[in-house]
């Protein structure tokens, strides 16, 4: 009985001791500070909460979860390499075992994380380009994409967008025309079909900002609307004043390579990411993009 009191009093002392966490720098003092680290590395996963602490407007640690620590993972990750977003989950890890020592009952992130997560969080470099983007990295690239008012850069955000709510492939892309483009007004709900690899038809979603996207392109390019047999997509003005011609795939793999260019140029993207057709391909395979409010 007296061992069932105690337990009863550590916890409603542990559970006061939290509440009285109102700010980053009762987090810092209460899970914190005095734990036995060198300040190199104490200075590191202070770093690492400030960060976490300012994403996610000062939320409480005991509401942390493992989809926080993904989408934080994926916010470092997106302009960092994995290395720095390692240690930056290092320091989160870290609070969270304090907590766990504080309040044994509670459940740590950590260990109710899905194994997917814990995986995504372990992967190394290995060498290899990545295979895709998270959701967090592919909104930077088209929140920068979107900034381009030139012809090229309305082209530019056309293409990626249909490409990542789609899955299209790069000729399927290349082919579309404007017969090729339906609207269910019932469910306000935009279509793309054609056929593709292998002769096999294809009849997919696609997100209303690929779609506005695409026709104000096309407008910025020949000064008026879509109309039946148009082309969607288009290359600029040839060499030697040839006008321009359907979009190809000669032109579209030049157009993802200077794209990925610019992309780290401007630290948007790390230097192990190169964007072409397959990429974008599996960044759709991966996440799905058909649904969310790409620019909110």
């Amino acid at each position: 009985m007296n061992d069932l009191v105690s337990l009863q009093n550590r916890a409603m002392a542990a559970i006061k001791k939290f509440q009285e966490i109102e700010s980053f720098e009762d987090l810092k003092m209460w899970l914190l500070q005095g734990r036995g680290m060198s300040p190199e590395t104490y200075n590191s996963y202070l770093e690492s909460i400030k960060q976490f602490y300012k994403l996610f407007d000062g939320l409480h640690p005991l509401q942390w979860t493992p989809a926080h620590i993904e989408e934080f993972y994926d916010v470092i990750r997106a302009k960092n390499s994995i290395r720095t977003a390692q240690i930056r989950i290092s320091g989160i890890k870290r609070v969270c075992k304090n907590i766990k020592e504080i309040m044994p009952f509670w459940d740590d992130p950590f260990d109710v994380m899905p194994e997917r997560v814990k995986s995504k969080l372990k992967a190394g470099e290995r060498g290899k380009k990545k295979i895709a983007l998270y959701k967090t990295e592919l909104h930077a690239v088209l929140h920068h994409l979107k900034q381009d008012e030139t012809l090229k850069g309305k082209q530019n955000l056309a293409m990626i967008l249909t490409l990542v709510t789609t899955g299209l492939r790069a000729a399927e892309l290349c082919n579309l025309t404007y017969d090729d483009l339906e609207h269910d007004p019932d469910l306000d709900i935009w279509y793309l079909k054609g056929v593709g690899k292998g002769n096999k038809p294809f009849h997919v979603e696609v997100h209303p900002d690929a779609v506005e996207s695409a026709a104000a392109a096309f407008k910025a390019r020949f000064k008026r609307e879509w109309k039946q047999g148009d082309f969607l997509f288009w290359s600029l003005e040839n060499y030697h004043g040839k006008p321009p011609v359907r979009m190809n795939k000669s032109v579209l793999w030049i157009r993802l390579r200077d794209i990925t260019k610019d992309l780290i140029l401007n630290n948007v993207i790390n230097k192990n990411i190169k964007i072409n057709g397959s990429f974008l391909r599996r960044v759709y395979k991966n996440n799905g993009y058909r649904y969310v409010d790409i620019f909110k």
